[in-house]
């Protein structure tokens, strides 16, 4: 959050052909490695606030349920489509505009994936 960056600088890693979103959902992986290595049990529980950096973390939990013992999401958004609903501008939540992601799957369609994963959502 702390470091913040121009959108054009954003918008040429996605031209670039690298999503944000993945990036970002990396981050929170690579974090978690480090993070279960030094903790008992190797499972961590994983806390995320807003709208793209909860989104981040569920899809990241998703990818590898096996890593979190629990995660918490605070103003996570119900579904991608409510970016369009909403009509957000692309600067305010550019990671989640991520180009082919709807026609895979939504945030809901994730939850099947957490099996042993206590999840915890406040929107």
């Amino acid at each position: 959050g702390e470091n913040q960056y121009s959108v054009e600088r954003k918008m040429i890693v996605e031209a670039a052909g690298h999503r944000l979103l993945g990036i970002q959902v990396g981050q929170i992986l690579a974090l978690a490695d480090w993070a279960a290595r030094h903790t008992a049990g190797g499972r961590v529980h994983l806390v995320a606030s807003g709208y793209v950096i909860s989104s981040a973390a569920l899809i990241a939990a998703a990818l590898c349920p096996d890593r979190f013992s629990s995660v918490t999401l605070t103003n996570i958004l119900g579904t991608l489509k409510s970016l369009f609903d909403w009509a957000e501008k692309y600067e305010q939540r550019q990671s989640l505009f991520c180009f082919g992601l709807l026609e895979v799957c939504d945030l809901p369609d994730l939850q099947p994936l957490l099996e042993g994963v206590a999840v915890k959502t406040d929107r």
